[in-house]
């Protein structure tokens, strides 16, 4: 069961280092580390270390509001992910025009 758990997170961390938008990059880099430290306070509770309430294991829990939020999560990273594949061309060619990377500003007036 962990073991399954453990490589549904694998994907969505792959998932989430294929994202090249800097913003969903963040998003989906966030929503896994949530994932990601619920699973290992789940394992640490079940080795005996307790850190107030026992945590459930994600895609596996007992109430709506944690489903809730894990699927959430788990549906940010997917959201990003699709929106990504959806853009076409190259980000670091994107950046350069939107910023002007490379040229120096010159004011236009005392120029001949």
């Amino acid at each position: 069961m962990i073991g399954a758990v453990v490589f549904v997170q694998v994907q969505l961390f792959a998932c989430e280092r294929k994202i090249r938008n800097p913003l969903g990059h963040l998003v989906a880099l966030s929503s896994a580390c949530m994932l990601f430290g619920e699973t290992l306070f789940y394992i640490l509770g079940n080795l005996g270390f307790q850190f107030g309430s026992f945590p459930t294991l994600p895609f596996i829990p007992e109430g709506l509001a944690s489903i809730t939020a894990n699927m959430t999560l788990a549906g940010l990273i997917l959201s990003a992910y699709s929106y990504d594949q959806v853009i076409d061309g190259d980000w670091e060619e994107q950046k350069k025009i939107k910023i002007g990377y490379g040229k120096r500003w010159q004011p236009e007036f005392g120029r001949k």
